[in-house]
């Protein structure tokens, strides 16, 4: 977990100041303590591209975006354009231990070491992919069509992965192929957690995946975890919250959602607490995923990514 959060708009950077256990000069003066994902500020990037997605290895952040753009910052604050080996759109990264792999339109996929020199490897989709999620023994691609693809390293990437569902309709069993898109893909300790239209899947190991919903309701594009429970967000505003971590059966949510008509985007966490963002520059932040609080956004426009 990155010792700050910082979150990515189409044309300029939101970082996030992280304060805690802060106080005046007075040293009788209570601490005052903020916390993460309370107070943002624009940070200028130097590009016009819309930004996706961010990820950060322990020394850099890497955001990628529009046309292969690639920005590296050591603080979030300060940020370079590096060159790319692609000029897809590329729509989520992630930091894999020792690689950044980042992924894209067209099925794009590209890694580097440092974040500053990337290379493009062969990948066995055509399709869009939306977000990559690691843990310590592989990494899962999720994407368009019910796409998702699987690696040990990074580097080689096995065939496409179908996913299948069977439900009950009168007397007739009916097994399906899943197909809606999938827009959000996290490890969540043991699991990877994925969803998308509807649906949300997951895999202990990155080589089975079983269907523990199918019945959402909504398109949701981000997915996170803490400790106690898993927070997704996504269409028309809603935030659905995990009543228990039960799996691979099933996740029960609670439902939370704003009235508005926005799609929340993406969805992260702190130490302390989930952070959401979205359309029309929301930002939105919770100690439980229960009692959200709006937080003052210095950009009107959408938010794609949190890191």
């Amino acid at each position: 977990m990155s010792p700050t959060r910082r979150l990515l708009t189409g044309l300029a950077v939101l970082v996030l100041l992280l304060m805690i256990g802060s106080c005046d000069s007075d040293e009788t003066t209570e601490p005052t303590v903020v916390e993460a994902g309370d107070y943002w500020y624009l940070s200028a990037t130097g590009t016009s591209a819309y930004l996706f997605s961010v990820a950060y290895s322990g020394e850099r952040y890497v955001c990628v975006g529009e046309g292969g753009v690639i920005l590296t910052s050591p603080d979030g604050t300060v940020w370079t354009m590096r060159a790319s080996p692609t000029t897809e759109d590329l729509l989520g990264i992630t930091w894999a231990d020792s690689l950044f792999v980042a992924v894209g339109d067209g099925g794009t996929i590209i890694t580097s070491p440092d974040g500053l020199t990337f290379s493009e490897v062969s990948s066995p989709t055509s399709r869009w992919l939306y977000r990559i999620a690691a843990s310590e023994d592989g990494l899962v691609a999720v994407g368009q069509g019910g796409t998702i693809i699987t690696s040990a390293d990074g580097l080689i990437w096995d065939s496409v992965i179908t996913v299948r569902d069977t439900f009950v309709f009168g007397d007739v069993t009916v097994d399906t192929a899943i197909n809606s898109n999938l827009y959000g893909v996290t490890w969540a300790d043991s699991h990877f957690v994925i969803v998308g239209g509807g649906v949300a899947l997951q895999s202990p190991d990155g080589e089975s995946f079983s269907v523990v919903n199918s019945d959402l309701g909504r398109y949701f594009y981000g997915v996170v975890r803490s400790d106690t429970q898993y927070v997704i967000a996504g269409q028309d505003g809603y935030i659905l919250k995990s009543l228990d971590l039960s799996l691979p059966d099933s996740i029960r949510w609670k439902k939370q959602m704003f009235g508005l008509r926005i799609n929340f985007l993406d969805a992260a966490a702190t130490d302390s607490q989930f952070v959401v963002v979205g359309e029309n520059g929301a930002i939105v932040s919770s100690p439980d995923g229960e009692t959200w609080t709006w937080s003052d956004s210095p950009y009107p426009f959408h938010l794609r990514g949190v890191e």
